[in-house]
């Protein structure tokens, strides 16, 4: 995957978020922008490694068969923040979130 596949994830994310509960849909909303930012560097990687968007987005949407619009949205989510951090981390940073074996 490259820059422009995960923008047009994270455009099609932000097009189709689930607004149940707005407290944690504007949080997924916001990083999803913050990483958006970061791709087009218009914002610097300081808080990728904060990333929780994915988790949030599976523990929501829990009970979600795959092959659901809401599955789909969250392993997109969860694609997207794995993308950054492997991508926009120093080693070191991967080291304390567990993924620096991720290949």
């Amino acid at each position: 995957m490259d820059n422009s596949e995960i923008l047009e994830k994270i455009e099609i994310c932000l097009s189709t978020i689930p607004h149940g509960d707005a407290k944690w849909s504007a949080s997924i909303e916001g990083q999803l922008r913050y990483c958006k930012k970061v791709i087009l560097g218009k914002d610097k990687p300081n808080h990728v490694a904060e990333l929780k968007m994915g988790l949030m987005a599976f523990r929501e949407l829990d009970g979600f068969d795959e092959g659901t619009t809401e599955f789909g949205f969250a392993d997109s989510v969860s694609k997207i923040q794995s993308y950054l951090q492997q991508n926009y981390l120093e080693y070191s940073e991967k080291v304390k979130l567990g993924i620096h074996r991720h290949s």
